[in-house]
């Protein structure tokens, strides 16, 4: 049998669970949005600074449904409350958060002591929010 690969390589970097955006792909939505042919010339810092505020606002006030890949590839809800981080704009830089979540049993239930580990998840936005 072959060498397993890590979970986070096979949870980073896959195709979005369905009906989500990345993070990425949300801030060019709404930059061509909002700012039509002029988005597609390389950005300027101030348009693009609006644009992500503005994401992270709506995710912070569930106008927009932000989401990180759960262990099984679909999507768990993000806690609105990451976004008032004195560091949310990383999450833009890198398209993603770390989280402590619980650890797993062989299966897929929470550790019955209650213990966490700290995972690195992509960001996720519902499409249609």
């Amino acid at each position: 049998m072959g060498k397993r690969q890590p979970l986070v390589g096979r949870l980073i970097d896959m195709k979005p669970p369905n009906g989500f955006v990345t993070l990425c792909e949300a801030v060019g939505v709404a930059g061509r949005a909002m700012l039509g042919t002029s988005w597609y010339h390389p950005p300027c810092r101030d348009d693009h600074e609006r644009i992500t505020k503005l994401i992270a606002e709506g995710c912070e006030a569930r106008r927009l449904a932000a989401a990180y890949r759960n262990h099984r590839g679909g999507a768990n809800p993000l806690d609105p409350a990451v976004w008032q981080s004195p560091s949310w704009r990383n999450y833009f830089d890198t398209g993603t958060i770390d989280l402590d979540l619980p650890l797993l049993d062989g299966r897929g239930r929470p550790n019955r002591d209650g213990l966490t580990a700290r995972c690195t998840r992509e960001i996720f936005v519902r499409r249609e929010s």
